[in-house]
């Protein structure tokens, strides 16, 4: 199996070997502050196609590999399906991990498909871009603390951002 190196520093740069030998020889031989080897291609890197990280390489640590541990708990938060608007002519894209691209493909999708407001929403941020058929340039950012309402689709709906997302813990 091949071994891609991430190096680490003002950028991210990658290079890929053959063995993992080859890839700890590569982190040894650099001076990047950090390095991770992964097992898997470059295309499995782009694709999100891969694992935990085969070894981390700190610069000034004399190059030790740093055990990888399982991931301790974490808080984030989810939308709340049952706050959104019931509106026809509304959409949500969820942006979760997903490409820009498909994020655009999926808000060009949902207009083409009659949606007058479409919200794309970074959950884990409590975030909301909010776009209208009506003016597809010009997009509106709402954070946590700002109200957010569906305009004419659903007069009346409104609330606070932080109202629509629920706190989760992801073991």
């Amino acid at each position: 199996m091949p071994y891609v190196v991430l190096d680490i520093i003002e950028k991210i740069e990658m290079s890929g070997h053959d063995t993992e030998a080859e890839a700890r020889a590569h982190c040894r031989r650099h001076r990047y502050p950090l390095n991770i080897i992964f097992e898997g291609t470059f295309e499995d890197i782009f694709e999100d196609r891969y694992g935990p990280p085969v070894a981390i390489y700190v610069w000034g640590q004399g190059y030790n590999t740093v055990p990888v541990e399982k991931d301790v708990p974490y808080s984030t938060y989810r939308v709340r399906p049952e706050r959104l608007p019931s509106a026809p002519g509304f959409a949500v894209v969820l942006v979760g991990h997903k490409h820009y691209k498909d994020v655009r493909d999926e808000i060009e999708a949902a207009f083409q498909n009659g949606a007058r407001l479409v919200w794309q929403i970074y959950e884990d941020s409590r975030l909301i871009e909010v776009h209208t058929a009506a003016d597809r340039k010009y997009t509106r950012w709402l954070r946590e603390e700002d109200v957010i309402d569906a305009g004419d689709l659903q007069p009346g709906y409104s609330m606070k951002v932080a109202d629509l997302f629920e706190e989760v813990v992801v073991e």
